[in-house]
């Protein structure tokens, strides 16, 4: 139980990603080195941070971005995987937004995870000025999930070009083709080696 509501599980959390993306996530961050350094952009409500957080070994360290700037509109489309009213979780998580904005609120639903602690750094802006604040741009596994146009993406795969894995979200979304136009250009670019999963709506670019 937690706050009296319901064990906390990833599906729980509003959110975009589907249950078959949450547990990708999941079962690649268990394929990772026990002390991998890897970076989430795009916490949301903390659903996919979640799912990272199951998979990731204790002593591996995770970073997130973002800029918490998420809007009213987007939350209201947001709905749990069964199509259904919402979780008694989910009407606390809207609560809270409304009182206290999208960073606490994501700050309470990770505070819930029993491997919290791996989270090492969280920077409340978005990549662009992470990348001119001269932070690195060198992790173990980089998860891109935050913005999802061409020229954020693009900037994103080239700043953390270096980075041994790169993977993301909605490649085969219709509605956010310019994540797979930046994903192809990218590969195409460098000759880098991808794997697609449609039905997780998950890639995987291996830089090395």
């Amino acid at each position: 139980m937690y706050g009296g509501i319901m064990k906390l599980s990833s599906d729980l959390i509003p959110g975009f990603t589907s249950s078959a993306h949450l547990a990708m996530i999941e079962e690649f961050a268990k394929t990772l080195p026990l002390n991998a350094n890897v970076l989430e952009v795009g916490g949301a409500f903390g659903r996919s941070t979640f799912s990272w957080l199951n998979g990731l070994s204790n002593e591996a360290s995770l970073t997130i971005i973002d800029a918490f700037m998420i809007d009213k509109n987007s939350i209201l489309k947001m709905k749990t995987d069964e199509n259904e009213i919402r979780s008694k979780f989910q009407d606390v998580i809207y609560n809270m937004y409304d009182f206290f904005g999208q960073e606490k609120t994501w700050k309470y639903v990770v505070s819930n995870h029993k491997k919290n602690h791996i989270i090492k750094n969280v920077y409340p802006f978005k990549t662009e000025e992470y990348a001119s604040k001269n932070y690195s741009g060198v992790y173990d596994c980089v998860y891109l999930d935050g913005d999802h146009y061409y020229e954020t993406l693009k900037l994103e795969l080239e700043f953390f070009k270096n980075s041994t894995i790169i993977c993301g979200d909605d490649y085969f979304t219709l509605r956010w083709s310019e994540v797979k136009q930046a994903v192809d250009e990218y590969c195409q670019t460098y000759n880098k080696k991808i794997e697609l999963y449609e039905k997780e709506n998950f890639y995987i670019i291996y830089n090395r």
